[in-house]
């Protein structure tokens, strides 16, 4: 059964959202799976979106957030940007508020096969 309040959160996700405050609600969400999870705040995060410490010794990897309706090329382009300022990303994650579908989703785990990343969660 659905919440009482799911019609009024997709009309909202659907609507002009705020993306740096999608990006904070993504993070504090993600928290709960994702404790080592922080946000990279500021329009100048170089693929990070938010981060997650490995704790294993290896560096961070990225939490890509978006609202755009281009879910591929902005995993591309952000996963881009952060390999052109160094970053070893072999590993990420997608958070967005978009409607992800079967076929977008593998979509998304291709475009990132392709550049050598696994996608560990959307």
């Amino acid at each position: 059964m659905l919440d009482l309040h799911h019609g009024a959160i997709i009309e909202a996700l659907n609507g002009v959202l705020d993306p740096a405050a999608f990006e904070e609600c993504a993070v504090d969400i993600l928290k709960g799976d994702w404790p080592r999870l922080v946000l990279v705040a500021g329009g100048r995060d170089d693929g990070f979106d938010g981060a997650v410490a490995d704790g294993g010794g290896r560096e961070p990897f990225p939490l890509i957030v978006t609202t755009a309706k281009d879910l591929t090329g902005n995993l591309r382009r952000n996963l881009m940007r952060a390999r052109r300022r160094g970053e070893a990303v072999d590993r990420a994650l997608v958070a967005t508020s978009r409607r992800v579908t079967p076929r977008t989703r593998e979509k998304l785990h291709s475009e990132a096969r392709k550049l050598d990343v696994t996608l560990l969660q959307i």
